[in-house]
């Protein structure tokens, strides 16, 4: 009985079962209103704990539940929604037993938050503890050819990785489902176009529904040619142009690394200077330069 008249209060209120709502940051008014767009047409005001139950929300969809007077009784409601703009949220309110549009707007919410994770500019895999993989989306089926309905429930370590890379990942992966922590690591991957390097943020989450499981979200970057440019103004950086071999600013770094290095031992230094060096420079160009 109690059911059926929370439904009827909140049609009597405003009309419809399922009224939306929206909180600002500023003011504990809750305003409801027949539409998303439409003005309020009934306003209640929370409390400081409903107020900030709410503004708990964040931009994924998520579902409060709280007790408000609706016209002269109390009734229980599920306010599903989530954070929409800098001091905003806004979502549909319904009754505690009217499951129906609660589970509609939740799906929608889940559906917004898959479109997201499915078309990110990010190789994104979600694994278990033991590198089985749970989620694999689109960038990752182009870098692969692999379909998300191929792999899931395989492992990335035997899929992706060569032996030497996966005897490291499987150790960072155990330490750090044991200590929960947030780390970035660089992997080499197997794509489609060979051995590409990727740099992974890798995070934690709790599983949302069903058995409390912990997953962790790889969210990975291709950083192959950002580090092959690297090593090239490096190699440019420590190499004499003429010769090929290590510079004045290279023969200093080797000389700084030996002498720290040399702990009770001596270190010695062999200075040779070619006089005339660019004219033997210049035959030698001569001489071979067809065959370079």
């Amino acid at each position: 009985m109690k059911e059926d008249l929370d439904q009827k209060g909140l049609f009597r209120y405003l009309g419809l079962n399922s009224p939306f709502w929206r909180l600002s940051a500023d003011s504990n008014t809750l305003h409801l209103a027949t539409s998303e767009n439409a003005e309020a047409s009934q306003t209640i005001t929370l409390n400081d704990e409903q107020a900030e139950q709410i503004r708990a929300m964040t931009v994924i969809t998520s579902s409060v539940t709280t007790t408000l007077p609706l016209l002269d009784r109390e009734v229980t409601l599920h306010l599903v929604g989530r954070k929409t703009g800098k001091t905003e949220w806004t979502g549909t309110a319904s009754s505690w037993n009217d499951t129906s549009p609660i589970a509609q707007d939740l799906v929608q919410g889940l559906s917004f938050a898959e479109q997201v994770v499915s078309e990110a500019h990010s190789a994104i895999v979600i694994l278990d503890r033991h590198g089985n993989i749970q989620r694999f989306n689109r960038l990752c089926e182009e870098y692969t050819g692999l379909r998300e309905t191929e792999v899931i429930g395989q492992n990335v370590f035997k899929l992706f990785m060569s032996a030497r890379e996966a005897v490291a990942a499987r150790r960072n992966i155990a330490n750090f489902f044991q200590s929960g922590s947030s780390y970035e690591v660089e992997r080499w991957i197997k794509t489609r176009k060979g051995q590409r390097l990727f740099l992974f943020r890798n995070k934690f989450v709790h599983s949302g529904s069903g058995k409390n499981e912990i997953y962790l979200i790889c969210s990975g970057t291709d950083i192959t040619e950002e580090r092959r440019a690297q090593e090239r103004l490096r190699v440019l950086a420590n190499t004499d142009i003429v010769t090929g071999l290590p510079n004045r600013n290279a023969i200093n770094e080797l000389t700084s690394d030996a002498i720290a290095k040399r702990g009770d031992s001596q270190v010695g230094i062999v200075y040779l200077d070619l006089d005339n060096f660019k004219k033997v420079n210049d035959a030698y160009g001569h001489m071979f330069g067809d065959q370079l």
